[in-house]
């Protein structure tokens, strides 16, 4: 069987230290304070669309964003977050 290679941009984030040590350290929504950040983006994929869509908390995150007029945006399956 023939192995597939990993891609480069795989490699590069695997041999990253601190990129590692970010991930293992990830916040949760529910301990993210709007007024510590300028802006709410959402990218694109499954994670916003099956995650974030029926969630309470993502919701009240971008009300507040939005409360505050901070910009908040969305791409590719992501607007379904605001679609609660």
């Amino acid at each position: 069987m023939r192995r597939t290679p990993k891609p480069r941009a795989t490699n590069r984030f695997q041999a990253d230290l601190d990129a590692q040590a970010a991930l293992a350290n990830t916040r949760k929504l529910d301990d993210i304070d709007i007024a510590e950040f300028d802006a709410v983006f959402y990218p694109g994929g499954h994670g916003p669309l099956w995650d974030l869509a029926e969630s309470a908390t993502s919701v009240r995150l971008i009300e507040a964003a939005l409360a505050a007029n901070k910009p908040v945006a969305t791409v590719c399956h992501a607007p379904a977050c605001s679609a609660m």
